[in-house]
This record gives C-alpha cells, structure tokens and sequence, in this order.
C-alpha cells in the first residue's frame, strides 16, 4: 500500500489541489503512461507539473496501475489507490479524491501533455467548473481511424457555456474535445463532494466528461476555455511531435534567443483562418512588421 505524502514542508493543507487521475493502463506499452518518454528528456508527468510551476497546491495521485512506479520517481505526491481501477474509470478515481478542505481544485488525466498558459486560463474563471476545450479538434483525427474520433470525449457550446459533454455525442454536431483538464471552484467541488456522498456507485464506469454532464444537468454551471490545439494526448505520435516540437514558426521563434553563430530574422506568422477572415489586417501587420527593412 501506498502512504500519502505531501508536497512541500508545511504541515498545513493547501486550499488547493491538483488530482492526477492515473489509475488505468495506457492506450499502447506497458509503461504507465505518466512515466512514457514525451521528448526533450521528460516524462509526460513532468510536462504536466511545469504547467502547474509557480502555484502552491497539493498533488493527489489516485493510481492502480503501476503505483509503486509512479510513487518511486515522485515521491513527494499525495497517493490515493483506486483498488477497483480495472473495472472501474476515472470518475470513480476522482471521487476517492480528498476534497475537504478546498477552495479550488484542478483534475487531470495523466496521459496528456499542456503548457501553463491552459492552466491560467482555467485560473482567471469564476465558474464552479471550467474545463479545458480543443476547437481545432478535427485536425487531430485526420487520417486516423474513425473509431478515434467516435471515442473521443466531446463537447457542445453556446458561446463559454458547455451545453453538452460527453462521448455519445456525434462527432459532426460537436463543437470541441474535452482534452481532461478541468478546474472546480469552491461551489463546483461542494457539488461535487455531494456526489461523493450519493452517486458515486452509479458513476463508477463513467470518464471525467461523463461526471461533469452528471452535474451539470442537475444544475451546475460549466464554462469553457479553448486552447485551440495547444495540447497533446500520448497516444498519439503527430499529436505529440507537434506538440513538443511546435510549428516552423514556433520552433523559429524558440531557437532566435539561443542561437549564436547566425541569427533568425523577424516573421509573422499567421493561421489559414485568420487570413481567410480579413486577408488586409494581416497585410497591414506585415507592412507594420518590416516597415524599416535593412
């Protein structure tokens, strides 16, 4: 069995958490999937811990598989066991979660990979729940199997507001991807240790997005942050490439700062859709950008 540990040397408990939700096996391999190589010499847990870098909270690790890996190499986390994880998903993981005690509470899978500007935008919401969205989410899925993208965690908007969640919903009338990245407020999580208290049976086979819709047709609100693309998922290869690696221009604009026997000129950079929306504002930043060529 695992004993519980807590990041930090304070004895105090934080008012806020991170729950990596870690119990299952991973999609391919036999290596948990927060301890797979996710390029540059890190593990995808380490991707997610520096996205979270700079705010003081406590790290929950509710695991089954291969817990005493994971707690090998992080031992300073808080682990909760899930002893029904093979038969049970993430929403029963969640709800083992400590919960008392907090005013703000982040969850996330343990198999995708975001930077901390998803976390601030989850931060800077008033919401009882706020979940992280992908509205780029068809580029993803082209040229994979269709069964991906029918399994695929979904969401319907009107505008920040989440009208839907959940994997039943067809793909071609959903308007994002749930990543599984989520943030409650103080009023989310006392809905949510409600649950804990009534529904947890019911919920026990049902992913993240299935727990938040539970909520939220009983009445509690969910907003939306879109990173539009800026994330990954480990188990698919191009999805992480272009994830660490970014773009030409963004791989570029990394490097300009670093190089030193040559030098990486100004750009600008624009997407498709920011061209076909007003070809002539982006007109006016090239000429704005160059304006005084050498």
């Amino acid at each position: 069995m695992i004993k519980p540990s807590r990041v930090g040397t304070s004895a105090a408990i934080s008012s806020e958490a991170l729950v990596v939700l870690g119990a299952g096996r991973p999609k391919r391999g036999g290596t948990h999937s927060a301890l797979q190589d996710a390029g540059a010499g890190s593990r995808v847990l380490d991707w997610l811990l520096q996205a979270f870098s700079g705010n003081e909270l406590e790290v929950q690790f509710v695991g089954g598989y291969q817990l005493e890996a994971v707690s090998q190499r992080y031992p300073d986390f808080r682990y909760i066991e899930n002893p029904d994880w093979e038969k049970t998903g993430a929403a029963a993981s969640l709800l083992r979660a400590d919960l008392l005690e907090l005013q703000s509470l982040f969850v996330s899978y343990s198999d995708i990979l975001y930077r901390r500007e998803a976390v601030s935008a989850l931060s800077g919401s008033d919401a009882p729940i706020t979940v992280a969205v992908d509205s780029y989410w068809k580029d993803r899925y082209r040229g994979r199997p269709i069964e991906d993208i029918t399994d695929c965690e979904k969401v319907n908007l009107a505008n920040e507001t989440i009208t839907r969640l959940g994997v039943s919903i067809e793909p071609d009338l959903a308007d994002a991807e749930f990543i599984g990245l989520v943030r409650f407020s103080a009023d989310g999580i006392v809905a949510l240790r409600q649950l804990c208290d009534s529904e947890a049976a019911v919920l026990a086979r049902e992913n993240l997005s299935g727990l938040i819709e539970w909520l939220r047709v009983r009445g509690v609100s969910v907003k939306a942050v879109d990173i539009a693309g800026r994330w990954a998922e480990l188990n698919e290869p191009r999805d992480l490439a272009h994830f660490v690696l970014g773009t030409k221009a963004q791989t570029l604009a990394r490097l300009r700062s670093l190089v030193r026997h040559s030098q990486i000129e100004d750009q600008v950079t624009v997407t498709v859709a920011e061209w076909q929306f007003d070809p002539g504002v982006i007109l006016e930043r090239i000429q704005t950008t160059f304006a005084n060529p050498l």
